[in-house]
């Protein structure tokens, strides 16, 4: 699951549960949507409490853990004040969901290699889709894969995406299988750490990794 969970992360996949909407913001700034690396998470940390691995961590609360506690905590309490309390509520839920998986993945570490070879694939899937999306300049290849965002892009359309030079050419930036190129850019910059991480472990095999560095 630890090795799935960027991969979760790598495709969109998303459940509605509630609808908040508000003029002019997109639904996935405010509504309660349910998403496939969620369901991982989630069963990383049930696995880890019926195996009682984050116990360890609880007893010993580090300087991280505490703000990242702090943080969770006014998260949950600001929707006391919050314009949108359910937006809020939604968000601070999220924000516990990642500190018990924090915690249960800080109390394994033996499951950070199957993370890395997870965020080492995910990484090639981005790396494949994004030149195949450049080479065509659409994101029509994502049809198969049944993603609602980013849809079907070319440079020519309003809204998407693109570089415009002096003499108005468009050449439509890269969005991989994410919403949008700047998420592509953040998740991209911190896979990179997978094959690092590759490359320090002791292993025989390091040209794959150094490859896809």
């Amino acid at each position: 699951a630890i090795g799935l969970l960027p991969f979760g992360l790598t495709f969109w996949y998303f459940r509605p549960l509630f609808a908040f909407p508000h003029d002019r913001i997109y639904f996935t700034y405010s509504d309660a949507l349910v998403f496939l690396s969620d369901g991982l998470a989630l069963l990383i940390i049930l696995t880890g409490a019926i195996s009682r691995w984050p116990l360890a961590e609880i007893r010993r609360f580090s300087r991280p853990s505490a703000w990242l506690f702090g943080l969770c905590l006014l998260a949950s309490l600001s929707a006391l004040w919050s314009l949108d309390g359910r937006t809020s509520l939604y968000i601070s839920l999220h924000l516990w969901l990642c500190f018990a998986l924090y915690l249960t993945l800080r109390a394994t570490p033996h499951a950070w290699r199957w993370f890395a070879l997870g965020s080492a694939a995910a990484l090639s899937v981005q790396v494949f889709v994004g030149f195949w999306q450049f080479i065509a300049q659409s994101t029509i290849v994502n049809h198969p894969l049944g993603l609602d965002w980013p849809g079907d892009l070319l440079p020519a359309m309003s809204g998407a995406s693109v570089v415009q030079l002096a003499d108005g050419f468009r050449w439509l930036r890269v969005y991989g299988t994410l919403p949008h190129p700047n998420l592509l850019g953040g998740f991209g910059l911190v896979l990179l750490a997978a094959p690092l991480t590759l490359l320090l472990l002791p292993s025989k095999g390091r040209i794959l990794p150094l490859f896809l560095l």
